[in-house]
């Protein structure tokens, strides 16, 4: 039983923890309070704005003693702006608060307990990564959502941004446009369809993820949600065959212009596609490469991976809890064992993830 608890209450906590998404823990008389904008260690009085039944939420009004790891945001716009989380800890710290979620989420949701971490791929810089942001405009404001997600705010420049990207984003401001949005991005970046973000992780993570596939030597490399090709790049120069299956057809128009005329393009969903690949005798000595949406991967291509005689599985996530999800669904069939944690978005609570399983 929890004593009484109303919105506005102003309450002494200790942050204990970091949920995953980025709210600290604490608890109050057995009751657990998210708090966000705060680190292990912060003790604080907080105003309560939410109480339900098993939790309360509420924001920071006085830090009393910072927790370790605790810094100066770069950004003034830091805490009302809802593009960054953990521009309060410094990046060692974000990258231990990371792991811990990365771990949680694995054992609780994908029944992985004490999972093969490989020690991570960091950022080499925590800001001026990003080589394209996307901007709203509304009644000559022009900036980013706030955190409270009802109001735009007027942003001058983003310190996650590149150089390039800001300036475009000063001649957006000085020459506004008609449009409500915009996506910035550097000149080399192409304008439609995704593209990894990290502008100094690029070649690296492309080439992390080509060894982890290529180690086991296969013959054959299928890749799922393949996009443009950005990790089929690396993984042609080897000789092997390579597959590539991706449901937007401008994206596969894209994958034509760069890769080799033996690489096999197919334009539809996993869903379709995979099963025309059954009957091929080679897949027994293939490897699957996955790089699936936020939302993982769906019911019918995980029930395809089950029956699948591929020899190994390569499992590119960001987002820890369908990757958990999907291993756990996978587990009769494939076994993890390493994960490359990848900090691809420094200052926020986003990373990636490969998993590797045979």
């Amino acid at each position: 039983m929890f004593t009484i608890m109303k919105t506005g209450d102003i309450i002494e906590l200790t942050v204990s923890d970091v949920a995953f998404g980025g709210d600290g823990v604490a608890r109050h008389e057995g009751r657990v309070v998210f708090v966000p904008l705060t680190v292990s260690g912060d003790r604080l009085r907080a105003r309560v704005t939410r109480v339900a039944a098993q939790f309360a939420r509420a924001e920071v009004e006085t830090l009393l003693q910072a927790g370790p790891g605790r810094t100066e945001p770069r950004c003034r716009h830091f805490g009302v702006c809802g593009g960054c989380q953990y521009q309060h800890m410094d990046y060692p710290t974000q990258l231990a608060v990371k792991e811990k979620q990365l771990r949680d989420t694995l054992a609780r949701i994908g029944g992985i307990e004490n999972p093969a971490l490989l020690p991570w791929l960091a950022a080499p810089q925590a800001y001026g990564y990003r080589n394209r942001v996307s901007v709203h405009q509304q009644r000559g404001v022009i900036g980013f959502r706030a955190r409270d997600g009802q109001r735009l705010l007027d942003i001058e420049e983003c310190p996650l941004a590149s150089d390039e990207v800001n300036a475009k984003l000063r001649y957006l401001r000085a020459h506004p446009g008609r449009r409500e949005h915009y996506s910035l991005r550097e000149d080399r970046i192409p304008a439609e369809g995704f593209y990894q973000t990290n502008k100094f992780l690029l070649t690296e993570f492309r080439a992390r993820v080509a060894a982890l596939c290529l180690a086991d030597a296969p013959a054959w490399i299928v890749e799922c949600y393949g996009g443009a090709g950005f990790f089929t790049v690396a993984l042609t120069v080897t000789g092997r065959r390579v597959s590539l299956i991706e449901a937007d057809a401008r994206l596969v128009d894209a994958a034509r212009k760069i890769l080799p005329a033996d690489v096999d393009l197919y334009t539809g969903d996993c869903e379709t596609v995979l099963p025309r690949l059954s009957a091929d005798t080679d897949l027994a000595s293939a490897e699957m490469l996955l790089d699936p949406p936020r939302e993982g991967l769906g019911a019918s291509v995980r029930d395809w991976l089950v029956a699948c005689p591929a020899k190994r599985l390569v499992y590119v996530s960001c987002n820890p809890a369908t990757l958990a999800r999907d291993l756990k669904a996978l587990s009769s069939r494939w076994t993890p064992r390493q994960f490359l944690p990848v900090d691809m978005f420094p200052q926020t609570a986003h990373f990636e993830c490969v998993a590797v399983c045979d």
